[in-house]
């Protein structure tokens, strides 16, 4: 089985690099709404996500990381 990975702009999820898009208009892929970027860290989606990944690593809400180094 061979797949192909097809660039997906951040911006606008057409199909260029995000670097290339001369769109005004936004779209998420992740949430599929047209309000922001999919680089947005206000999207819903990708806040869902990320409490996901703090709940399983609760490490990840430290605001600080303790280390073994005396000098810190």
């Amino acid at each position: 089985m061979t797949v192909q990975a097809t660039d997906t702009c951040g911006t606008c999820a057409q199909p260029h690099r995000t670097p290339e898009c001369n769109s005004t208009t936004r779209h998420c892929v992740n949430c599929k709404d047209d309000t922001h970027a999919s680089t947005d860290r206000t999207c819903p989606e990708f806040i869902r996500k990320r409490n996901a990944m703090d709940d399983r690593t609760p490490e990840n809400r430290m605001p600080y990381f303790p280390t073994a180094e005396e000098w810190t």
